[in-house]
């Protein structure tokens, strides 16, 4: 209609969410269309006219990697089309040489079909297979140029995230590349044991108790080392952490990238970028990792939901982290702003919630043991500790009930935490009970499938259950199925469950342990699903073609959602949530504004199964 109106009524107070991620805007607000505004109370009103421009024609978007293809991958362009689009033209691949442009590919787009308010067509031009620069043109529109290369994804593609991003995203340490400093020494004072009972933000809250020995508002000994802030605000969270480190240990463990740009000083707790220091840069990221994971079971003997600055204004404060706190331990005697040893009356140490849940204890097992793989030559003093401190806690958890404290950060499935800690354990030890206490739960493994294949087939060789393994391997070809009817519900043939949060990490964290499917049954899985998420990542989704890792690719998004945001800048080798879902189907990505964080924020264990990914495809494509 050429006119109407909305009321939009507060039903709350959004300071009170408990996950800002996980609640939608319509919990908070009744959106009233045409409504009755006389009895409307404390609400909003808006009229909204809009202007229609007769005949208007979506511009077609040309999803496709930023970076480009291998020339064994099939190579696809998802075209992005009006939905009253009815006849598709000719498109084109253009490869830029010496001479000029040259049409080498040129084929009508296959029609897919709708999905949510696009029509969307298939631009296939796999057997193009020679090394070169190519680009893509449909009717108008013509992307940037891209490559097709053996060597593809060895250079520029997941090496910023790993040389860039994760060291940026270090807390406790001051972190330089030359005459930059991204952030000071941050974080010396942490942390302060939270208050029980305590609602808080971003998903933290204490219940009724501490689960520890401390007093409420003291500090709890030796958690001011490693871990990475979790996005572009201030908070470490345990799970973030910890699945940032499991993710650096398998890609080391499974492809060897012994990359060295990187000066870790642990003594005096400062990071130096683009300075070799002899250590590869992956090791000292796991290490950094463990460090935060340990220091927990030192204090208290059980995981921590995490550690977040108590102050609102300051947790969303970008720039310098190393300001954000005095770095000097909280002592209720001294007065304000007087300092004494170390420590100081200022109130500004960050709260640490310190609830247990089995699930994170399962989780944890799994992060140190797959960590002591890794870091037991290069630091064998901190392997020794994380395999000691994985079997005690499995020892614990396998004799005790479990206990469930929902919050951020902490995983939702018992049976695949349980089940991956089993395998990793076994991977370290060779103690085959691991695998017993996997088989006795075949059940409940099988109903898991989904979760528990990729981890099992890592070990299904040594397990000496013949009925085991048979069930197994029928349950593989089902799930094999299953996976993909999934991938070939949208275009992008990706994991696609829009929102109103941006699903790019979700993709990633769904899909990167494909590769150990191929690796240990190449028969029943394909490579595929795993290209396809790291395209997606690269530019081959909705609403635009702009790669969602920072620096990487022809056109990489600038400005995002992370530490100096507010400068209008970004992080190289950051990756952004992505796409959301405005409801019902308006899928978008702004490429100009960092506030939109359901769409341009960063988090740290987002950009590091995307590293895992590319290594994986790189691994297979080239062996």
């Amino acid at each position: 209609s050429p006119e109407f109106n909305i009321s939009i009524e507060s039903r709350g107070n959004p300071m009170e969410l408990i996950d800002r991620r996980q609640v939608a805007l319509r919990e908070w607000f009744a959106i009233k269309v045409d409504a009755d505004l006389s009895k409307a109370r404390n609400s909003i009103h808006l009229v909204f006219r809009p202007n229609a421009i007769q005949g208007w024609m979506r511009t077609p978007v040309i999803a496709h990697s930023q970076v480009g293809y291998h020339p064994a991958q099939q190579k696809r362009a998802i075209l992005e089309l009006d939905p009253r689009t009815e006849n598709f033209e000719e498109a084109n691949l253009i490869k830029i040489t010496a001479q000029g442009e040259q049409v080498v590919f040129s084929n009508v787009p296959e029609k897919w079909g709708n999905f949510y308010r696009y029509l969307y067509a298939i631009f296939e031009f796999t057997e193009v297979r020679d090394e070169g620069v190519y680009q893509i043109q449909y009717g108008e529109e013509k992307t940037l140029p891209f490559r097709i290369a053996d060597e593809l994804y060895q250079q520029g593609v997941w090496q910023p995230s790993l040389l860039v991003f994760l060291p940026v995203q270090m807390c406790h340490v001051s972190v330089k590349d030359r005459e930059r400093l991204w952030h000071g020494l941050c974080h010396k004072d942490d942390g302060l044991q939270a208050p029980a009972p305590l609602p808080f933000y971003d998903g933290y809250r204490q219940t009724e108790e501490t689960e520890t020995q401390y007093d409420p508002n003291t500090t709890i000994p030796g958690m001011n080392v490693g871990g990475w802030h979790d996005a572009g605000d201030d908070d470490v969270n345990t799970g973030s952490s910890g699945k940032t480190t499991y993710h650096i240990a398998l890609a080391y463990e499974e492809f060897q990238p012994d990359i060295d740009q990187t000066t870790v000083d642990y003594e005096n707790n400062s990071v130096h970028l683009h300075r070799s220091d002899g250590v590869p840069d992956m090791l000292q990221q796991v290490k950094h990792g463990v460090d935060f994971l340990l220091a927990q079971y030192r204090a208290a003997d059980h995981s921590f939901v995490g550690v977040i600055s108590k102050d609102w204004e300051i947790y969303l404060q970008e720039g310098m982290w190393g300001h954000m706190t005095d770095n000097l331990f909280y002592d209720p005697k001294l007065p304000p702003d007087t300092c004494v040893a170390g420590h100081s009356g200022t109130f500004d140490d960050r709260y640490i919630f310190t609830n247990k849940d089995t699930r994170r204890e399962y989780a944890v097992i799994t992060y140190l043991a797959a960590s002591e793989r890794v870091l037991k030559n290069e630091y064998p003093k901190t392997a020794a500790e994380c395999l000691q401190t994985a079997k005690r806690i499995w020892s614990y958890e396998e004799s005790h009930k479990p206990v469930f404290y929902p919050s951020v950060g902490t995983p939702r499935n018992l049976t695949e935490e349980r089940t991956n800690a089993a395998v990793e354990l076994y991977l370290c030890t060779e103690d085959r009970s691991y695998l017993e206490a996997m088989v006795q739960n075949k059940n409940d493994v099988f109903k898991n499938i989904d979760k528990t294949a990729w981890t099992i087939a890592r070990v299904i060789n040594d397990i000496d259950d013949a009925s085991f393994k048979r069930e197994f391997e029928q349950r593989l070809v089902s799930y094999r199925d299953e996976l993909h009817k999934d991938l070939a519900a949208n275009p992008f043939g990706v994991f696609y469950e829009p929102e109103v949060w941006g699903f790019g990490w979700d993709i990633l964290w769904g899909i990167y342990t494909h590769y150990y499917l191929v690796k240990h049954y190449p028969d029943i899985f394909p490579l595929q699903p795993l290209e396809d998420a790291v395209h997606y990542s690269l530019g081959a989704h909705a609403a635009s073609d702009i790669s969602l890792v920072s620096g990487v690719g022809a056109h990489d998004p600038i400005p995002a959602f992370g530490m100096n945001r507010s400068d209008y800048s970004y992080i190289p080798g950051g990756l952004y949530s992505g796409v959301n879902l405005n409801r019902p189907d308006f899928p978008e990505l702004k490429s100009d504004h960092p506030y939109l964080w359901q769409q341009s924020e960063y988090i740290v264990f987002g950009a590091t199964p995307f590293i895992f990914a590319v290594l994986a495809v790189d691994h297979i494509l080239n062996n």
